[in-house]
């Protein structure tokens, strides 16, 4: 009433001049503070030094594109007798292939480690990679009737090629054992069907995830071949990229806000390590590698490192990330290569 009302009835207060020059100052200052916003970039010293612009892709997800050709969707018939044109791995061309590395897109995301691990031991080998098909014995993911097809024919390319020795299967286990997407990804759920039994309403996901290892040992270990399984890489759930962009602009630590916690990590795969584990104990020619052991510690599973994303999106590895973990491999390939050389002797 006092500061608003009555100076508003009082007429010499709103005189026309005075009206005029009020709302022309107004505008005058809005139009200058916006142009200077304009011409200043969008004053990006609101925000932390360097933290304005993420890095690009190429810096951390150089090698994407490289294993495309070899990645089949969506039921392409893929060309088997293309592979050793487009995806090798290693130390491509120099030997024959004496490994291949089999999965989902999580093999795709991982061929980047598996590459640079066989590079230094000068051993070759071929990458095969379905969408959405995990590499499990005549267990099928319910929306994507082409991945029981899609595995026969990998087991006979396997059969026909004996020279190559070792298997690598690697997918999103925890997804298929618990059947659902982490956290606040978007997604369909993941339900498994046996392809040699009808439906059976008592089958769970992780029931058949099970029988769906130990069948795809038992056909390996029966083709005389060793078993090298890669145990799950960490789900996040949210999207790495972008939010750590975010996070930076901030000034906060991108690990510090969705890094998943070792606890959520074992729990997500309470289905999946006794499992392998299991292989590993029963089988000679199985040996069990873990993403874990380098991306966890034992509070948290890092997402970035050094400022750099260690995902391409919320499950799969980047570049950057796979390299990370390339460790892992060493002894294996020290192992195949050790072993051709004494073979080549003989």
């Amino acid at each position: 009433w006092k500061f608003i009302e009555t100076p508003f009835r009082v007429k010499s207060f709103l005189e026309r001049p005075r009206i005029f020059v009020f709302a022309g100052s107004t505008i005058a200052f809005a139009l200058a503070f916006g142009f200077s916003v304009y011409l200043g970039d969008g004053l990006p010293s609101r925000f932390l030094e360097n933290k304005m612009s993420m890095p690009s892709r190429s810096e951390w997800d150089s090698e994407y594109n490289n294993w495309q050709a070899c990645f089949a969707r969506d039921g392409d018939d893929f060309d088997f007798s293309k592979i050793a044109e487009l995806c090798s791995l290693g130390a491509s061309h120099k030997n024959p292939p004496s490994f291949i590395l089999w999965g989902d897109s999580h093999a795709e995301a991982l061929a980047s480690s598996v590459d640079l691990s066989a590079s230094r031991a000068g051993i070759t080998g071929y990458l095969i990679s379905g969408s959405g098909c995990p590499p499990l014995g005549d267990i099928n993911v319910s929306a994507l009737p082409y991945c029981h097809e899609y595995n026969i024919k990998v087991i006979d390319y396997i059969k026909a090629h004996p020279e190559i020795k070792t298997i690598i299967i690697t997918g999103r286990w925890a997804m298929y054992a618990d059947g659902s997407r982490y956290k606040a990804e978007e997604g369909v759920s993941s339900t498994l069907l046996d392809m040699r039994l009808d439906a059976d309403e008592n089958n769970t996901n992780a029931s058949l995830f099970k029988v769906g290892v130990q069948r795809m040992i038992a056909t390996l270990s029966t083709l005389k071949r060793d078993i090298v399984i890669v145990s799950s890489v960490p789900e996040v759930g949210y999207q790495v990229p972008s939010s750590h962009f975010i996070a930076l602009r901030t000034g906060r630590n991108i690990n510090e806000i969705i890094a998943p916690t070792m606890e959520e990590y074992l729990i997500r795969n309470e289905k999946v390590i006794p499992v392998f584990e299991t292989a590993q104990n029963d089988a000679a020619n199985v040996e069990l590698v873990s993403p874990s052991k380098l991306l966890c510690n034992k509070e948290i599973c890092k997402v970035i490192e050094k400022s750099t994303p260690l995902y391409r999106d919320d499950d799969h590895l980047s570049t950057f990330g796979a390299h990370y973990i390339s460790g892992l491999f060493d002894g294996i390939f020290e192992t195949i290569a050790s072993e051709e050389k004494i073979g080549s002797m003989q």
